[in-house]
């Protein structure tokens, strides 16, 4: 009889009485049966083996019996990888770890939730049940917890509980989500909770500045029929004051970007989106401020609800005020005392000794312990935007980085600064020639947005960027510029003018951030997808600072979302998420993922490339940069061409084969446009329902036309890159599909390419500068990778007839084999095949 080895941290998850190998027979006994089952679905289920690790996790060890047809699977294992029949078991055992097939087999001794769940109608659930444990554990204990948890579990319900309880004596709970179409799923179940729990918190809406539209922008917009929209709707809301319409009617807030979507899908309200340089005046920004009014002694119980927008905004004015505190004045004068005679200290030794890093040590936390004592200051001070809060909860967590740093860079809206100029103008403060300057200094910006965002640090705009972009971008932005400062000051001039003045100037300190060699800074020029509003986009490329104020503020924190953990070999690690959100390594708590089995089982399996070699390539590789960007004399660019044209037909070519078994929609995840668009011509007449990306079409608007084309059952595939990535929910009960065994909008993945080099944002080129030996570009992509097969299953009880093709040549190249390792064990989670296989087997459930 085979032996079962059972690492003891998975029989901790399994069982809550189990206590080591000495735990009582009947505990002992639930686990190894729990383990053998666990064994027998992966296998079952043809799942690959895992790799075994390096160091055995002591638990359990038993002699266990498997069926004939499951040991003959072990043994095969066994005999490949030259590995005894325990160690083939185990590796078995690690493949359903790696899955989170414990999830299904762990023994819950009490339902902490069933208040909440009850008050809904609602019954047990025990991945539910499991993350709400990890939130109170977290939060109670004062730790910054990582959870991630797979979407459709209940996480909103399940975060909203915790809150609740964890402020229970007192105190005020933040939760945040990266966009308003999320809070509005919170600020619902918060409500249904409140007709049913009279003792639950209250609840506070506080919606950050880019949720909001500038009325000013929208008009000016309109008169100058820049935009190809029915203006009348448009014009109707802002003469009714701009109300909430529709789902944001519950938020009870005015002039928000989403309620003019609603009237006006096509309108590009990306650009119309409030800035720091919006005029107070504006209606919009005023509708902004009035959230913001404090009552007398307003210290209730409560929950905040808010976007990571606003949490950064809450920080940044933290940040603002506490710099003009006495306490903050007297602690940096302290600081830089203690500072100063380090550094005398310092001198006094020669480079090199060792008590000179010790020195270096304390210079440090000396300097760091001013930022900390801010944190601590601002959790009982109303320092900022926020009223005083000492828990938070980061829903969608994978987000947060990237937008506090984008919020806590400084943007300027070009065609709000020429409104701002045409206005001053006509009113006789400033001379023609100045809106002359800035008219024709907007048409060359908006010249130049063919292919997107232009990096002004680098002299060639960009990889994507047009020859000599950046270059005439500066000179364009220049003479913005100078056309205000040149203009003579009247000594009447109102302070709208003055403030056009201060814009001026931002322009100009932009590109001295361009001009000068701090690495700590830099500049971009992007656009709104429809490319009509260029902005102006600079700052610091590191928010360490200021993401370790806030973990010092908060009392407790949970990070959660469906993507935190990245897989190493028997275990799942957030080393890269802590790191990249820079949580303190004291505070750092870590959960197992919380995977139920119905997010895999859907899944019949993922293809990859079939091994074919065609000259120098793998069928379906990729062109490198090197292939496409080479200065490489024996390549020339028609060999580039001729490359990326075999391969976006041989994608075209798979994606054409796919779409005929497919049982409903697909969608691909690209990760150009310039391929997409190669892809999508080549596909033309051959997919009668294509939806593509374009600059034109927002993501809202190509997902709409896709759910068409789906619920019309004509099979649609959906070629779709960005966004489509990280934030896209194809979820039929949201389409009135109620039934999961009937929502087939979509059950295949194809993902052509992996996601290398995606991530520009300045944090990121920041820490690749400073930090070259760790694989951002690597770590970014896998998680971007994991997000972006997450897509596929977004409900529980989905028929089993989903599909995954993982396209990309790369994965059969020797030359990759151990740098994509990584990718690799996101995929081996579920059956892996070669493509193309023309007898794909379906369950009897879709037949």
């Amino acid at each position: 009889m085979p032996n079962l080895q059972i690492p003891g941290a998975l029989c901790a998850s399994l069982h809550p009485q189990y206590t080591g190998p000495d735990s009582p027979k009947q505990v002992l006994g639930t686990i190894i049966e729990a383990a053998r089952k666990m064994v027998v679905g992966v296998v079952e289920a043809g799942v690959p083996a895992a790799k075994l690790p390096t160091s055995h996790d002591p638990g359990v060890n038993r002699n266990v019996s498997f069926p004939a047809a499951i040991m003959s699977v072990i043994d095969e294992h066994a005999y490949t990888a030259n590995l005894t029949q325990s160690e083939a078991i185990r590796a078995y055992l690690y493949a359903a770890i790696a899955r989170g097939d414990a999830l299904a087999h762990r023994i819950t001794e009490k339902d902490n939730m069933a208040a909440y769940t009850g008050a809904l109608g609602l019954g047990f659930r025990q991945e539910q049940s499991l993350l709400f444990d990890c939130l109170i554990d977290t939060l109670g204990k004062h730790q910054v917890g990582l959870i991630e948890g797979a979407t459709g579990i209940g996480k909103t319900l399940a975060m909203i509980a915790a809150a609740s309880e964890t402020i229970s004596d007192g105190g005020r709970a933040v939760i945040c989500t990266p966009t308003i179409q999320v809070l509005r799923e919170f600020i619902s179940t918060h409500d249904r909770l409140a007709s049913e729990m009279p003792d639950l918190p209250g609840m506070r809406v506080v919606l950050g500045k880019p949720e909001y539209v500038s009325r000013e922008l929208i008009e000016e917009a309109l008169d100058e029929g820049a935009v190809a929209v029915d203006p009348v709707p448009i014009r109707k809301w802002l003469s009714d004051g701009a109300p909430p319409i529709g789902s944001d009617e519950s938020l009870g807030c005015f002039y928000l970007a989403s309620s003019l979507l609603a009237i006006s899908p096509n309108f590009p309200a990306e650009g119309a989106r409030l800035t720091d340089r919006t005029s107070s005046e504006d209606p919009g920004m005023q509708a902004y401020r009035s959230q913001f009014e404090r009552e007398q002694g307003d210290e209730a119980r409560e929950i905040v609800y808010c976007t990571h927008a606003m949490v950064a905004i809450d920080l940044r004015m933290v940040l603002q005020n506490s710099a003009r505190s006495e306490a903050m004045a007297e602690a940096r004068a302290n600081s830089s005392e203690t500072v100063r005679k380090l550094l005398a200290e310092r001198d006094a030794f020669l480079d090199g000794d060792p008590d000179t890093r010790k020195i270096n040590k304390r210079i440090f936390d000396a300097l760091n312990e001013v930022d900390l004592m801010v944190g601590r200051v601002a959790r009982d001070m109303d320092y900022g935007r926020l009223p005083p809060w000492q828990f938070l909860i980061i829903d969608e967590a994978h987000l947060f980085e990237p937008n506090v740093a984008n919020v806590l860079s400084s943007s300027l809206s070009m065609m709000e600064y020429r409104g701002k100029v045409r206005k001053a103008v006509a009113a006789g403060y400033l001379p023609e020639r100045a809106l002359t300057s800035v008219n024709r200094a907007l048409a060359t910006l908006r010249g130049l947005s063919a292919n997107g965002d232009i990096d002004l640090n680098n002299p060639n705009g960009g990889e994507e960027a047009p020859r000599n972009a950046a270059i005439k971008a500066r000179i364009a932005l220049a003479d913005a510029a100078a056309a205000i400062c040149s203009a003579r000051r009247k000594a009447d001039e109102p302070p709208a003018v003055a403030d056009i003045r201060s814009d001026a100037q931002e322009i100009k300190r932009a590109l001295d951030i361009v001009n000068t060699s701090a690495k700590i800074n830099s500049c971009t020029l992007g656009y709104s997808p429809v490319r009509e509003f260029p902005q102006l986009t600079y700052g610091r490329r590191s928010i360490e600072r200021e993401l370790r104020i806030l973990w010092e503020r908060a009392l407790g924190v949970a990070c959660v979302s469906a993507t935190l953990y990245l897989r190493k070999l028997d275990r799942y690690s957030a080393s890269y998420m802590s790191n990249l959100l820079r949580l303190p390594e004291s505070r750092i708590r870590e959960f197992p993922p919380i995977r139920p089995s119905w997010s895999l089982s859907p899944v019949t399996g993922l293809w990859v490339p079939e091994k074919r070699q065609i000259g120098d390539r793998y069928w379906l590789q990729p062109p490198s940069r090197r292939d496409m960007k080479t200065s490489d004399e024996n390549i020339s660019d028609e060999h580039s061409k001729r490359l990326h044209a075999q391969w976006t037909e041989e994608v075209a070519d798979a994606i054409a084969d796919i779409n005929k078994t497919a049982v409903g929609g697909t969608l691909v995840l690209m990760t150009s446009y310039q391929s997409l668009h190669q892809v999508a011509h080549l596909l033309a007449g051959r997919i009668a329902s294509l939806v593509q990306a374009s600059t034109k079409t927002s993501l809202s608007q190509q997902l709409a036309l896709f759910i068409d084309y789906a619920q019309a059952g004509r099979k649609p595939v959906w070629l779709a890159l960005g966004g489509a990535w990280t934030g896209l929910d194809v979820n039929g009960a949201n389409y009135d599909i109620k039934k999961p065994t009937e929502d087939n909008l979509i059950t295949d993945l194809v993902i052509p390419r992996i996601p290398f080099g995606l991530n520009k944002s300045l944090t990121q080129l920041h820490r690749m500068s400073i930090q070259s030996a760790v694989p951002w570009d690597l770590l970014d992509a896998v998680m971007r990778f994991k997000q972006g097969i997450g897509r596929l299953v977004r409900r529980e009880g989905l028929p089993n007839n989903r599909r995954i093709f993982v396209l990309d040549g790369r994965l059969n190249d020797p030359r990759f084999s151990n740098y994509l390792l990584p990718i690799r064990q996101v995929m081996d989670i579920y059956p892996t095949m070669a493509y193309p296989v023309r007898d794909i087997k379906r369950s009897s459930k879709t037949d």
